[in-house]
């Protein structure tokens, strides 16, 4: 057996010992799932034992409702949304974010059972914060909300569905930030916090973020990129960020330079009345990259 045979194998292991051994009619319910096989779901829920467990998942860690938006069968994910629990609906509206399906999204979050969990838990005081989560279970890491992911994909539509229903995206605190929650995040995983703050950075310089939530994105842009340069100077993931992730705003500062360099007609003034007579522009202009100068 070869190492990377020897690799596979060790692999495989692991997710059978990490995922209960399913039943012969979980497997049905599951390849109906994927399949998009309404009538076969519908007989496995109405048909199935004490035993059989709706929640399944996989040995990839695949829900039946995941598996129903991967093969975008509106049928069967109403249907599997009636049953499942909120952890598999939740999993599930990441999937479909991923997918840059607002139908699908859509569906799921205005699902009167996605909406009861969601208040089950703001009520019982179990939304707490997903960094300490220690389960597996999902491909997302426990970072990742449906606003943050929905903003790396820059989906326009699918963000203002969130932010429609109240989402936010908490700003990190400095890194040489000493309270207690920083502390406390620094010592239980050093790594995790840097991914965390990582996440919500890449979030917030998502081009359909800053312009549904910001009253002037364009320097809301040169100020959050003027930020991750200093902060890549500490933390090296930054430089990732640093390297271009406000690039589609950088074109407005060849505007921004016409603005200074030539005079404004009577119509153009009134169009940018807003740039505070130059100052606004100057401003862009410096905290642009130094190869546009």
């Amino acid at each position: 057996m070869t190492l990377k045979s020897s690799n596979s194998y060790s692999t495989l292991l692991i997710s059978l010992r990490k995922y209960p051994q399913l039943t012969d009619e979980e497997r049905v319910y599951l390849n109906a799932a994927a399949l998009g096989d309404g009538p076969i779901i519908r007989q496995s829920l109405e048909d199935c034992e004490s035993r059989f467990n709706v929640n399944c998942v996989d040995y990839m860690g695949r829900n039946a409702l995941h598996l129903a938006v991967d093969s975008e069968n509106m049928e069967c994910v109403e249907l599997l949304l009636d049953k499942v629990n909120f952890e598999c609906a939740e999993e599930a509206l990441l999937h479909a974010i991923t997918k840059g399906s607002t139908k699908l999204v859509k569906v799921i979050i205005e699902h009167p059972n996605y909406i009861a969990g969601e208040d089950r838990i703001r009520r019982s005081g179990l939304n707490r914060d997903p960094f300490f989560r220690t389960d597996e279970k999902s491909q997302f890491s426990p970072d990742i909300t449906p606003l943050i992911l929905a903003a790396h994909y820059n989906s326009h539509e699918i963000i203002q569905m969130f932010l429609a229903r109240n989402h936010t995206i908490a700003r990190p605190h400095p890194i040489s930030c000493q309270c207690s929650d920083c502390v406390t995040k620094q010592n239980y995983d050093s790594l995790k916090r840097s991914r965390s703050r990582f996440n919500a950075y890449r979030a917030m310089a998502s081009p359909a973020y800053m312009a549904l939530c910001s009253p002037d994105p364009i320097m809301t842009t040169f100020q959050l990129r003027q930020e991750m340069k200093k902060l890549a100077q500490v933390e090296k993931e930054f430089k990732v960020m640093d390297g271009g992730k406000c690039e589609p705003f950088i074109a407005v500062r060849r505007i921004c330079h016409q603005l200074i360099d030539s005079p404004l007609s009577a119509k153009d003034e009134t169009t940018f009345r807003y740039a505070h007579a130059g100052i606004r522009t100057r401003v862009v202009v410096i905290c642009g990259p130094a190869r546009y100068r």
